[in-house]
């Protein structure tokens, strides 16, 4: 049976905001796939997740273990991101 995970094209917002004259450098940006807008099942084969801004990947990708759902980048400057998601899902 052929199953896809659904690509994640979500845009990310992060907006920082600087307070007492210090410059916000960077920050954490996390989340959960969703196969189909459902929790993975556990057969779930684990993915790739990578930042993309201005058509340029940001950071390095983030491999996703079989069975796991959450992501985090850190580190990352502040600003609007696609992220997408790849997994390598028999056909």
């Amino acid at each position: 049976m052929k199953r896809a995970l659904t690509l994640l094209f979500i845009m990310v917002i992060i907006i920082g905001m600087a307070g007492c004259a210090k410059k916000l450098t960077g920050t954490t940006i996390s989340g959960i796939i969703k196969e189909n807008g459902q929790m993975p099942g556990e057969d779930f084969p684990g993915a790739v997740v990578k930042l993309i801004k201005g058509g340029q990947v940001k950071g390095e990708q983030v491999k996703i273990a079989p069975g796991a759902t959450k992501w985090s980048f850190a580190g990352i400057e502040p600003g609007v991101y696609e992220v997408v998601g790849e997994t390598p899902r028999g056909s």
